[in-house]
């Protein structure tokens, strides 16, 4: 995991190794209803490039609850998965939802996947919170997928206090 600056931008990157087919991996990540299994606590949308999302991210502490819109910018079956990710500002919030886009490279061999994913497109200098709550959730959710894929357990409840519809 690293948090980088590239050009005008900060970049968060985080891969794993899983023992699950290519095939599994991108649908794990890339089938809205699959994606409830390991990663939202909700999500809806068209998988097809151009294809719109919305996934809800539901906790205990209800102050940790958000909602992700966005659309789907790539998808190459086994191989590429990429959406826009942008925040639905808080009802009454002057500030407009920004836009960064997340980008997973999968690709196999000898009976395992690799997933690298790149979150890109934060501005220069996006406060602090902001940077390190996106690299910690992905620190989560990825090794979840991993979890989900390997033995079908979902740590989300447990690990994060994660509502899980």
């Amino acid at each position: 995991m690293a948090i980088t600056q590239r050009g005008d931008t900060k970049v968060i990157e985080h891969s794993i190794t899983l023992n699950a087919s290519p095939d599994d991996v991108y649908k794990a990540i890339s089938d809205v209803d699959a994606m409830s299994k390991w990663f939202t606590s909700r999500a809806t949308g068209t998988t097809r490039v151009g294809g719109k999302y919305r996934f809800e991210f539901e906790f205990e502490d209800s102050s940790r609850n958000h909602t992700m819109l966005g659309e789907f910018t790539a998808l190459d079956a086994g191989k590429k998965v990429g959406y826009t990710w942008s925040t639905v500002p808080e009802e009454g919030s002057v500030t407009e939802a920004s836009s960064t886009l997340v980008e997973y490279a999968i690709s196999g061999s000898g009976g395992q996947t690799r997933v690298d994913l790149v979150h890109s497109g934060f501005e220069s200098n996006p406060p602090e919170q902001v940077i390190s709550e996106t690299d910690q959730g992905w620190g989560f959710f990825l090794p979840n997928l991993t979890s989900v894929l390997d033995d079908d357990t979902d740590t989300r409840a447990a690990g994060m206090g994660q509502i899980i519809a």
